[in-house]
Parts: structure tokens; sequence; C-alpha cells
């Protein structure tokens, strides 16, 4: 961190993936959580109640959720794939 407590760009980043890659290692693919939106730190371009945090192709996603599970709520995804 720098001086006087501020966060730099880089403390930011740091903290992204280090969140981001210990999700990986939590969730399984297909898999995520439902988490409170309504937090005034997160500014995002369309400001959502309840977002989708979820793991896809070694990947950590993250959309809005419209549904009516509740904050905390582990979910597995499906996908539409065509099974003969």
């Amino acid at each position: 961190m720098t001086e006087q407590n501020e966060l730099s760009n880089q403390d930011l980043t740091n903290a992204v993936l280090i969140f981001s890659t210990a999700l990986s290692e939590i969730l399984q693919d297909k898999q995520g959580i439902i988490i409170n939106g309504k937090d005034e730190r997160i500014k995002l371009p369309e400001p959502s109640d309840l977002l989708l945090v979820f793991k896809m192709d070694d990947t950590i996603q993250i959309q809005k959720y419209d549904g009516d599970l509740q904050p905390g709520t582990v979910v597995n995804l499906k996908t539409n794939e065509n099974q003969d």
C-alpha cells in the first residue's frame, strides 16, 4: 500500500486478482453465488440489486441477476447444449 493508507491502482489490481484466484479455487466450473449489489461502493453502468458471481471456463464472471434467490445462495448453472 502507498503512504497514508491510500490504495494505488496496483493495490486494487492485486486485490482483484487475489480474490478472483481464491474464488476460482473455491467454485467449481458453472457454479456461482448470488450477492447483494446494493452497495454504494459498487459503481456499475446498470445498477442491480443482485449480482451473480460465477466460474465459467476457468474465469470468474459477474452478471446482473433478476431472479428471486437470496444473497448467499450457491447456484449451479446449466448450459443450453443440445444433448441427443
